[in-house]
């Protein structure tokens, strides 16, 4: 049986590698021409309730978000504040570790 979620989320990656800037729009027209989910279908099937609301509360773009979950852009390009936020978190919970490790 075909998984056509499958096959649209990998037709995104390439669409994404030769295209990285693209936007929600020039994906969603792609995808109507070419039979493949839309931008958000594939959200809601990416994104969990707890991340969309993270995104909304910071006004962070769910589509350039979803985009660089599968594109490695480069620094110039990145949006700071979601790279930033998830190296501090990770960094917390590395101290959390440690010190139960230490304790335990």
């Amino acid at each position: 049986m075909i998984n056509y979620y499958k096959k649209s989320e990998k037709e995104f990656v390439r669409f994404i590698k030769l295209n990285p800037h693209c936007t929600k729009e020039e994906w969603d027209k792609y995808a109507q021409e070419n039979c493949f989910f839309s931008a958000n279908t594939m959200m809601f099937h990416l994104l969990h309730d707890d991340l969309i609301k993270y995104l909304n509360k910071r006004n962070i773009n769910k589509f350039e978000y979803m985009k660089n979950m599968f594109l490695v852009v480069p620094v110039q390009y990145r949006d700071n504040k979601i790279f930033s936020t998830f190296l501090k978190i990770n960094k917390i919970n590395k101290t959390k570790e440690e010190k139960v490790k230490e304790n335990g």
